[in-house]
């Protein structure tokens, strides 16, 4: 059986002993705990070792971040430029390109702070215009407090919590953890009461169609001069109530939103046309940003025939 794979990121001698307790707080879970301590990472010998962090990334459920008072040691990107001003002064290090690929990975995120850091971060933005120099007792480098700047910037997946003990951290985790496991309960019953809704949608569908054929061979027959017109206009109107439908859809918004360009005649047309959610996406003409969004977001991405089914679409249409 798979189990919940959780990386742990964080700077090591710091943070060594709330790293220890997280493994066995992840472990006694039953899920797999994934620190470079543990040999849990099977590192590259044609890349430095930072690399095979990342990549490790990839392969986990999700990711907790601690932040301490120290920077950390500087990612292999940044040391290849050997100019150590540069390396003291530019905004990276390992732990944060860790935090990047997870957040590009989009895998929850659990983000804590050590309380006397997150205070001395409320002094800093306070004083980020100050012309003197402030020397802060809890970091080491005020690339700390851009690291927690860049987490607030993020729309999303960037709640933060800060902590005295490791008992706060877990008390959190195991309430977190235990809403998404929740969630996913809730979610599994709520497909199955969503497959029962389309099926009746599309035998509903189905008698819609029966019953306009049947309506309009009687009105061949009854009205021959002008029945042509009557049906054009009933297909008409039958096409703007489907734009409105479609328009409506939290799908269709956000392209709209993110991409003012595209308008929803555009967009129906495309979508009437193709044959599966991933053609649509692919032939609307969107940059390859929004593209990736709702290609591969859970939260955005819908169900191609799902929608076809609600906005009235059918093959013979």
């Amino acid at each position: 059986m798979t189990k919940p794979r959780i990386f742990v990121s964080s700077t090591y001698y710091d943070l060594k002993h709330i790293r220890s307790n997280l493994e066995t707080f992840i472990d006694n879970m039953g899920y797999d705990s994934i620190l470079f301590e543990k040999g849990d990472i099977p590192y590259k010998s044609t890349a430095p070792l930072d690399i095979s962090c990342y990549d490790e990334i990839d392969s986990c459920h999700m990711f907790i971040l601690i932040i301490g008072g120290r920077y950390g040691s500087p990612s292999s990107e940044l040391r290849e430029k050997k100019d150590e001003d540069e390396i003291c002064t530019e905004y990276n290090s390992v732990t944060i390109e860790e935090y990047r690929v997870a957040r590009e990975t989009d895998i929850p995120i659990f983000i804590f702070v050590e309380k006397n850091v997150y205070s001395e971060y409320r002094t800093y933005k306070e004083n980020r215009d100050a012309e003197f120099e402030i020397k802060y007792a809890y970091v080491d480098n005020i690339n700390v407090f851009k690291l927690l700047d860049e987490i607030n910037q993020q729309d999303r997946n960037n709640v933060m919590r800060d902590f005295d003990k490791f008992e706060d951290i877990s008390n959190w985790l195991r309430d977190q953890w235990a809403g998404l496991f929740a969630d996913y309960l809730m979610n599994q019953r709520n497909e199955k009461i969503v497959k029962g809704m389309s099926t009746k949608i599309e035998e509903l569908s189905q008698l819609t169609a029966t019953l306009r054929e049947y309506t309009e061979s009687i009105m061949r027959k009854v009205q021959p001069d002008d029945y042509e017109e009557i049906i054009n206009n009933e297909k008409e109107k039958n096409i703007l109530l489907q734009k409105r439908l479609f328009k409506s859809e939290h799908v269709i918004k956000y392209i709209m939103r993110e991409d003012k360009t595209l308008k929803v005649d555009t967009l129906y047309s495309v979508f009437k046309k193709v044959k599966s959610y991933e053609d649509f996406i692919e032939n609307i003409g969107i940059n390859d940003k929004i593209k990736d969004e709702l290609l591969n977001n859970m939260s955005v991405k819908i169900d191609y025939e799902q929608l076809r089914l609600r906005i009235g679409l059918r093959e013979d249409m």
